[in-house]
């Protein structure tokens, strides 16, 4: 079925609502999309990078053991740790 339109403008009116209608629905599927933001604002510990023989790898791994590591405040300094 095609729809004939009297004056262009209408043409352009019906077409840019479209483009709007299309944009608002895309926006809010993404919007839906996007994880809240994790906070890691606890338990942090932190070590003198030449007392760690260990990979980044392996330091960052969930099974890693830290003891002997100054606990670390999260905003913080160096100076905070201990």
């Amino acid at each position: 079925m095609r729809i004939r339109f009297s004056n262009p403008f209408s043409y352009i009116f019906v077409l840019i609502l479209t483009v709007l209608a299309s944009t608002a629905a895309v926006a809010k599927t993404a919007a839906k999309t996007v994880p809240e933001p994790l906070v890691l604002a606890s338990g942090w510990q932190l070590q003198d990078a030449a007392k760690v023989p260990q990979s980044g790898n392996r330091v960052a791994s969930a099974g890693f053991n830290a003891d002997g590591w100054y606990i670390a405040t999260v905003p913080g300094t160096v100076h905070d740790a201990g």
